[in-house]
C-alpha cells in the first residue's frame, strides 16, 4: 500500500515536472514548398534585462518560454525589451540539404539577429542580409533533412509582429519584385499628388488656398515617409541597424497630423485664417511637438501615448470644422468630411491592431493606406475644384475690373494715368501731380449755339456725338487723346509731338465734308469748326476732393490754345497755331503757313505770335491766289513798319481776288482806323482781341 502511495506521487511530481518539458511546435516544410508560414507555431521568451546572450538562452528552462499555435501571426503590442523566438523547421523527405531565404515580413524593428547551430555545438550569429530587391530582413539559411532549430532576436521601441515566413529564393524574388512594384505605384501616386499641389501652391502662394495645397504636400511628404518606414521601403536607402526607426515613424505622423490640421483651417480660409482659433490652434501643437521631442529620450511607450493623444485631441477642431459652417453647408465640405471619416477610421483600425487587439490580415495591415490614398485623392480633386473655383472667381473679378477700367477710361484717359506713373485709376490719389511737355488742341463748332436751335434735345445729342465720333478716332490715330469735351468743344492731349496734333487737325478739317454730307441727309445744317494749337510745359494731376476729383492739365499753354481756337473766329480760319508749335515742328517747310501777326489775347500780357495752317480749301494753286497771299505778306510788312497807305492798298488787293478772306479784312480795317486817327503812343503793332 506504501509502495503503490509513493508510486501515484511519484508519478504526480513527474508530471508537473514534465509540463513545462512539452515539444517546441515543429514547422514541417516538404522539398516541393515554396513558401512557409511560421505564423504561431514557435517559442518565445521576453528578454527583460535587454542583455542576454544566445548561451544564456539556451540555458534557460522550457517552461520560460511561451509557446504559439496556429498560422496566425504573433502580435504583441509595445514591447520596450527584446525578444527571443525559437523556431524548428523540420525538413522532410529530403535527402540533400537546401537553401532557403527566411524573411521576416515586418520592417518596423530597430534590429533583426538569427542563431543557427554548428557542427561543434556552437550557434553563429547571423545579420540580416541586404537582399537584392528586399524591403524587409531577409536572412539566407541552409536546411538539414529533418529538425533545423533556430533562434531569432527582435528588438523594437515600437509595436512587435512576429510573421515569419521560410521562401525558395525565386519564390520570393518573384514576391518582393511584385510588392516593390505595388510601392512603387503607391508612392508614385502620393509623389504625382505631392507635386500637384506643390504647383498649386506656387501658382497661388498668396492666396490661402495656395498654402493649404502647401500644407496637402506637406502631409503627403510625412506620410510616405511614415509609410515607407511602416512597408521596409527604407531598407532600399538605409543601411541595417538602423536604431531609432520607430522614434521617425513617430515624428513623421506627429508631424503629418500637424500638416492634416493647418489644411483643414487654411482650407476654410475666409473664417479662421487671421483668428485666435489658428493661434490656438498654433500653440497646440508647438507644444505637443516639444513634448514628444523631450519623451523621446524618456520611453517610447510614453511618446507614442503623447502622440496618440495628441492625435486624438487635434481630430475634434478638425471635425468641428467640417461639421461647423462654412464646412457644413459646401458640397466641397461634405466631401472632404466623408473622406476624413474613413481617414479616420483607418487609423482607429490601424492603431488598434498594433496593439494587438485586432489579427493581423490584408485587411487591417493595409487599412492606412487605403484610407489615406482614398483621403489624398479627394483632397486632390477637392483642390483641384476649388482652385478652378478660384480660377473662375479671379477670372470674373479680372473681367469686371477690366470691363470697370476699360469704363473708367472713357471718364479718365489711361494716358493721364501712365503721367503719373500709376498702373491703375484705383491708384490715383487726390494731389497727384507731374510736369511733362504736352501739345495742346482746342477745336470748336461755329455757330452751334444757332445751330441746336433747330434741333431737339434728343436730335442736338446725337448732332455732338456724330461729331465727336468723327474725330475721336483722328485724335486717337496720331497718337493723341481726348481729356475734355466741353459743351461742343473738345481739348486734345499730344504728349509726344506737335507733328501729331498738327496732323490729327488737318485730317479732321478733310473729314468734315464727309460729316456735313451725312448731317445734311437728315435735314441738319452743315458745320465747319475753328482749331487751335499751343505747346509747352504743363503740370498734370488731380484736383477735388477725397469724395470728387478730377484729372487737369494747369498750364499758360492751356489759355493760350483755347484763345488761339477762339481767334479762328476772328480771323474765319480753320487752323490757328503759335510760334512755339511751328518751332516745334519736325519740317515747318513743308506746310502752307501764314503769319498773321502777334496779336494781344485776353488773359496775356504778352502777345502771341500767331500762324494760319492753311488747308486744301484754302490754299489753292492758282497763281492769281499765290499772288494774292504774297499780297497779304507784303501787306503785314507795310502795317508793321508803318506805312499805312500802302498796307491799305496791299491788303484791298488781296480782297479783290479773295473776298471772303477774313485775315486781309481785319488788317485793312486797323490799318484804316489808325491812318486816320494817327499812330498813339507806344504803338507795337500788335492786335489786341478783348473777346
Amino acid at each position: 500500500m506504501a509502495m503503490r502511495t509513493s508510486m501515484v506521487v511519484m508519478a504526480v511530481v513527474l508530471l508537473l515536472a514534465g509540463a513545462p518539458l512539452r515539444a517546441t511546435p515543429v514547422v514541417p516544410v516538404e522539398p516541393s514548398d515554396h513558401m512557409v508560414q511560421v505564423g504561431g507555431r514557435c517559442a518565445f521568451w521576453k528578454d527583460s534585462s535587454g542583455r542576454a546572450t544566445i548561451e544564456e538562452v539556451l540555458t534557460l528552462s522550457p517552461s520560460a518560454f511561451n509557446e504559439g499555435s496556429g498560422l496566425e501571426d504573433l502580435t504583441f503590442g509595445f514591447q520596450s525589451h527584446p525578444m527571443w523566438f525559437k523556431v524548428t523547421f523540420e525538413y522532410r523527405e529530403a535527402q540533400e540539404p537546401a537553401p532557403f531565404l527566411l524573411v521576416l515580413d515586418y520592417s518596423l524593428v530597430d534590429e533583426v539577429r538569427l542563431y543557427l547551430p554548428q557542427k561543434d555545438g556552437t550557434w553563429k550569429e547571423l545579420d540580416y542580409t541586404a537582399y537584392e530587391g528586399s524591403h524587409r530582413p531577409v536572412f539566407s539559411v541552409t536546411l538539414q533533412p529533418g529538425p533545423n532549430p533556430m533562434f531569432v532576436r527582435v528588438s523594437t521601441e515600437g509595436t512587435l509582429r512576429f510573421p515569419l515566413y521560410l521562401f525558395k529564393e525565386h519564390t520570393y524574388r518573384v514576391r518582393a519584385l511584385r510588392q516593390t512594384a505595388g510601392m512603387g505605384l503607391f508612392f508614385g501616386a502620393l509623389l504625382l499628388a505631392a507635386f500637384i499641389n506643390l504647383f498649386f501652391f506656387y501658382a497661388y502662394k498668396r492666396e490661402p488656398d495656395g498654402i493649404a495645397s502647401l500644407f496637402l504636400t506637406l502631409l503627403i511628404v510625412f506620410y510616405s515617409i511614415f509609410q515607407s518606414i511602416q512597408d521596409g521601403f527604407v531598407l532600399f536607402f538605409i543601411p541595417k541597424h538602423i536604431g531609432s526607426l520607430f522614434r521617425a515613424y513617430v515624428i513623421c505622423g506627429e508631424l503629418g497630423l500637424v500638416a492634416l490640421s493647418f489644411f483643414m483651417i487654411f482650407f476654410f480660409k475666409r473664417d479662421y485664417v487671421n483668428t485666435p482659433f489658428l493661434q490656438v490652434f498654433s500653440y497646440f501643437w508647438g507644444a505637443a511637438l516639444i513634448l514628444i521631442i523631450l519623451t523621446f529620450s524618456v520611453s517610447p511607450a510614453l511618446y507614442v501615448k503623447v502622440f496618440a493623444l495628441t492625435g486624438a485631441v487635434s481630430f475634434v477642431p478638425n471635425l468641428w470644422l467640417l461639421l461647423h459652417p462654412p464646412g457644413r453647408r459646401t458640397f466641397l465640405g461634405r466631401y472632404l468630411l466623408i473622406a476624413y471619416l474613413l481617414l479616420i477610421g483607418s487609423i482607429v483600425i490601424f492603431g488598434v491592431r498594433g496593439l494587438g487587439q485586432l489579427p493581423s490580415n490584408w485587411f487591417t495591415l493595409n487599412i492606412i493606406r487605403l484610407g489615406f490614398l482614398l483621403f489624398i485623392v479627394v483632397l486632390t480633386l477637392i483642390q483641384f475644384k476649388r482652385l478652378q473655383l478660384l480660377i473662375e472667381e479671379k477670372y470674373t473679378v479680372e473681367k469686371n475690373w477690366k470691363e470697370l477700367y476699360e469704363a473708367s477710361s472713357k471718364f479718365v484717359p489711361r494716358e493721364f494715368l501712365s503721367f503719373m506713373h500709376r498702373g491703375s485709376i484705383k491708384d490715383v490719389r487726390l494731389g497727384d501731380q507731374t510736369e511733362t511737355e504736352l501739345t495742346l488742341m482746342f477745336s470748336d463748332i461755329r455757330n452751334f449755339t444757332s445751330i441746336v436751335e433747330s434741333l431737339t434735345p434728343a436730335e442736338s445729342f446725337e448732332f455732338l456725338n456724330g461729331y465727336f465720333e468723327c474725330i475721336g478716332p483722328i485724335i486717337r490715330k496720331h497718337h493723341g487723346f481726348i481729356d475734355k469735351y466741353i459743351g461742343d468743344g473738345v481739348m486734345a492731349i499730344f504728349p509726344h509731338k506737335a507733328d501729331d496734333a498738327l496732323a490729327a487737325a488737318l485730317e479732321i478739317q478733310q473729314a468734315l465734308p464727309a460729316l456735313n454730307r451725312r448731317y445734311e441727309s437728315k435735314g441738319w445744317p452743315s458745320i465747319r469748326i475753328g482749331i487751335g494749337i499751343h505747346t509747352g510745359p504743363c503740370m498734370v494731376g488731380t484736383v477735388g476732393e477725397d469724395l470728387r476729383m478730377d484729372t487737369t492739365v494747369i498750364s499758360d499753354v492751356v489759355n493760350i490754345a483755347a484763345r488761339l481756337e477762339n481767334l479762328t473766329k476772328t480771323f474765319g480760319t480753320d487752323i490757328l497755331i503759335s510760334e512755339q508749335v511751328v518751332m516745334s515742328l519736325a519740317d515747318p517747310g513743308a506746310l502752307h503757313l501764314r503769319f498773321l501777326g502777334k496779336v494781344m489775347v485776353k488773359g496775356k500780357s504778352s502777345a502771341v505770335s500767331v500762324f494760319q495752317v492753311l488747308t486744301d480749301r484754302e490754299f489753292l494753286k492758282e497763281k492769281e491766289l499765290r499772288a494774292a497771299y504774297d499780297s497779304f505778306e507784303q501787306g503785314m510788312f507795310a502795317f508793321f513798319k508803318r506805312d499805312f497807305a500802302t498796307a491799305i492798298s496791299l491788303f484791298n488787293r488781296v480782297l479783290e481776288v479773295v473776298p471772303s478772306d477774313m485775315p486781309a479784312r481785319v488788317y485793312l480795317e486797323e490799318a484804316m482806323t489808325l491812318h486816320a486817327s494817327g499812330v498813339p503812343e507806344g504803338w507795337d503793332g500788335y492786335l489786341r482781341i478783348t473777346s
